[in-house]
């Protein structure tokens, strides 16, 4: 058989077929005799020594290679992060309590993670632990402690992660992993969309680091026992980040821990494994003491609110089940999947499809080859890719059966990282098995898949390149138009800041403290969070009622006693109460702005809209359900007796906004 001596053949050529297995390969050509002639040859079928194992060899790596492809993860989410900062921004909500707990450093740095949706009667808790502000604290307070700040340090922390998997996959499956491994995070990227790498929300925070702990699952497997304070720490992060990672992550590590004593046996020196074991632990130990810390000290611990929670949710709602989850992963597992993400379905309401049944054969198809060609480093290397992803989309299965109630697409954003992984091993695969076995010397290769082979060593390499290179720049293209997140609540509070700062600077005394409160029955208080957040960022005084205290964090309750008055953000209907009282006599109450979001014909249709949903509401439910629309749109949307189709009315509703207020009034007076 003759091996061309194409540049990018020797490029990605299987070690197994060319190349000095004790060095990289490089440019230029490289006869036949020069191949069969190396020392210990994989073309040889036999395994190391005594181990039963292939031999080991170093795949062909270039480190231009790497470049490019960390050049076409980056570019992306420097697209984004330079839109938001030519836009401004003003957090609000979540995005604004983000931003608080970064900012809080050095004077009191953040414990835990983000608020999260368990809550019991008394108490609220937060995602386990604070990685996350800790990873971009120290980029936002590079670019200024401003909102913009704030994003450049989750594209950056984004990227990171990615970095870490990319190089990692570079050095144990060389440029050929590294290449396919970037195909799979442009493309996840690509289908994530921009704002899932701007917008400091704690679900998207572990997506690219759920990447990273797959390919070090991997390495772990691979005889790369260091690699596992890399599966500790990104697993430390995805469970601090989001708690819904768990179940996921935990399977990862059983994998690792498995694969590390699978490869210890019979080792001569126990060190090559108990070091990187103790390593890891030690890792894990100090990524988990403030958590521990706060768990044990506490009043309540928050992993014991979280247990409660959880419990009383699942309690009271119905779980996903064995068969829902089969559905679920099938449907994202479909090589269809990322045309669909933008479809408005329910996560549950996908079906398994014709591109399910595509990715299954692939899989079957690519376990084959592995099996057929096992006793080859490169192959049985990327089977223990396909194994260890395997494994795991088996867990998301289990994982996703137990989950309570309404399955939201941010619960669930482990699966489509997973999808991509499987996708990856599959690639990889399907690269190395149309190569040429090797042949002994002088033997020539009869072979049909011969002319197939010669053609995939001359033009896959840079035809891939070059989707890579494609895919980075039309997500570049298409992030360059990203929009700051929460676009229309952000516009809102930009309008509200600058007004109530001027109104408080020419009332009050520099030394006056407001409480911040708010009736919003569309964000949660989205519109009050940011107010408080950017006053804070002017300088002043700003607090919030003791009920808040995990959201907005201990140091910035103030009791009602020391407050020189409040600040009331009201949305909706509660306008006019106030205003009615403001205009009352010897009322202590003024309103400081308005701002009307909707143009006359949103306001038009709005209400239409707002009109049909309360009679529907109130046919199915009574007026008690007609009447919590005013008061919280999310418990009216949440209720059992709404079906999809009166969500999707009320999710229309609230995407149009509502107007907003700001009165001020004394802190003792009720709302209302």
């Amino acid at each position: 058989m003759r091996v061309t001596g194409d540049r990018w053949a020797v490029l990605w050529a299987s070690p197994g077929n060319i190349g000095n297995p004790g060095r990289n390969t490089r440019f230029g050509p490289m006869s036949t005799e020069a191949t069969n002639s190396a020392p210990g040859r994989v073309g040889q079928d036999r395994g190391t020594a005594g181990t039963g194992e292939p031999a080991e060899v170093t795949p062909p790596r270039h480190r231009w290679v790497l470049l490019v492809v960390l050049a076409a993860a980056a570019a992306p989410l420097v697209a984004a992060a330079v839109a938001v900062a030519r836009q401004g921004w003003t957090p609000v909500g979540e995005f604004a309590q983000a931003e608080l707990r970064v900012r809080d450093f050095w004077a009191h740095p953040p414990t835990l993670g983000a608020v999260g949706r368990l809550r019991t009667p008394t108490d609220v808790s937060s995602h386990p632990g604070p990685i996350a502000w800790w990873a971009m604290y120290p980029v936002y307070a590079a670019f200024g402690r401003t909102a913009v700040a704030l994003s450049v340090a989750v594209a950056a922390t984004s990227w990171a992660w990615a970095a870490a998997a990319l190089t990692l996959a570079w050095r144990r499956g060389g440029d050929a992993l590294a290449v396919v491994l970037g195909l799979g995070v442009v493309a996840l990227m690509a289908v994530l969309g921009p704002i899932a790498f701007v917008e400091p929300w704690n679900p998207w925070f572990a997506v690219m680091p759920l990447l990273a702990m797959v390919i070090a699952t991997w390495a772990v497997l691979d005889r790369c026992p260091w690699a596992l304070v890399m599966v500790v720490a990104a697993g430390s992060y995805c469970v601090q980040a989001h708690f819904g990672y768990l179940p996921v992550v935990g399977v990862l590590g059983v994998v690792a821990l498995a694969g590390l004593w699978w490869n210890s046996r019979g080792e001569k020196d126990p060190s090559a494994s108990l070091v990187p074991l103790g390593t890891s632990l030690g890792v894990g130990a100090l990524l988990w003491l403030l958590p521990v810390a706060q768990q044990l000290t506490g009043d309540p611990g928050n992993v014991s609110v979280m247990i409660d929670a959880y419990r009383q949710e699942a309690g009271r709602e119905p779980e996903l089940g064995i068969r829902g989850a089969l559905r679920l992963v099938g449907s994202y597992a479909s090589v269809l999947s990322p045309l669909r993400t933008a479809d408005g379905v329910s996560p549950t309401d996908r079906s398994i499809d014709v591109g399910t049944v595509v990715t299954l054969l692939a899989w079957v198809a690519a376990a084959w080859s592995v099996w057929r060609r096992r006793s080859e480093r490169p192959m049985s290397s990327a089977g223990r890719l396909l194994a260890v992803v395997t494994v795991a989309l088996a867990g998301a299965v289990v994982a996703a059966a137990q989950i309570p109630g309404e399955v939201f697409g941010y619960l669930i954003l482990w699966l489509g990282v997973l999808v991509a992984a499987l996708f990856v091993a599959i690639l990889w695969i399907g690269w190395l098995a149309v190569q040429p076995r090797p042949e002994p010397p002088g033997t020539d290769d009869p072979a049909p898949t011969a002319a197939l082979a010669r053609y995939a060593l001359r033009w896959g390499a840079p035809l891939s390149m070059a989707l890579l290179v494609a895919i980075s720049v039309g997500a570049t293209v298409k992030f360059a138009g990203t929009e700051v997140p929460a676009s229309h609540l952000s516009a809102v509070a930009e309008q509200l800041v600058g007004p109530v700062a001027d109104e408080l600077a020419d009332r009050g005394d520099p030394e006056d403290s407001y409480l911040v409160r708010w009736d919003d029955p569309l964000a949660f208080g989205a519109l009050g969070t940011g107010l408080l957040s950017e006053l804070e960022r002017n300088g002043l005084e700003v607090g919030v009622d003791d009920f808040l205290r995990v959201e907005m964090r201990p140091h910035r309750v103030l009791e009602e006693d020391r407050a020189s008055a409040a600040l009331w953000v009201v949305t909706g209907e509660g306008i006019d109460r106030w205003r009615a009282l403001a205009e009352s006599e010897d009322s202590e109450v003024s309103e400081l702005v308005y701002v009307e979001p909707r143009s006359d014909d949103e306001i038009e249709r709005s209400e239409q809209l707002r009109a049909e949903l309360k009679a529907d509401l109130a046919e199915v439910g009574g007026e008690a359900l007609s009447e919590q629309l005013d008061r919280n749109y999310w418990v009216a949307r949440s209720d059992p007796a709404v079906d999809q189709e009166l969500r999707d009315r009320i999710d229309q509703l609230v995407s149009m906004g509502l107007p907003t207020a700001v009165f001020l009034a004394p802190a003792d007076l009720a709302q209302p």
